[in-house]
């Protein structure tokens, strides 16, 4: 009896031992956050939600800032396009989702903040633009620019 059970286990440990082919499926990964790029005169935020768009907030140097909402997503993992009307975007995501290279085009049309909010247009264009994660205060000085246009 004893021998058939350690035949049966050396069984099991010869069958269940894995061999260098077998690789695991690589990990589904969702991208979320709030992405920022800016130049000298512009700053583009883009929300992202379970790899969708839900808005953009266009910054300008002088401090007026809009936001666009109604955008249109598609892709998949790591590459996904969002558009509306008037604008275009596509986003390539890194490896850990931080960070995505995105070519941009278009006009974002939207209502400015504030008190007395008003529809502005700020036309956009970016090639090879790098968005990263924000994770800090836009404006931790309160001087309505954003601090990494300053």
């Amino acid at each position: 009896m004893k021998h058939r059970f350690a035949l049966f286990l050396a069984l099991c440990g010869l069958f269940s031992c894995s061999t260098d082919n077998d690789t695991a499926p690589d990990a589904v990964i969702i991208p979320g956050g709030f992405f920022v790029a800016a130049t000298d005169t512009q700053m583009l935020g883009v929300y992202v939600s379970d790899g969708q768009c839900t808005e953009m907030v266009a910054y300008q140097k002088n401090g007026s800032q809009i936001v666009v909402l109604g955008f249109g997503s598609a892709g998949a993992w790591p590459t996904y396009t969002y558009q509306n009307s008037t604008f275009q975007m596509s986003a390539t995501f890194n490896a850990d989702a931080t960070e995505f290279i995105a070519d941009y085009s278009g006009q974002l049309t939207g209502k400015t903040l504030g008190i007395n909010s008003e529809t502005m247009t700020i036309e956009m264009a970016g090639k090879g633009q790098k968005f990263k994660v924000q994770t800090t205060p836009i404006d931790a000085n309160g001087d309505g620019v954003p601090d990494m246009m300053q």
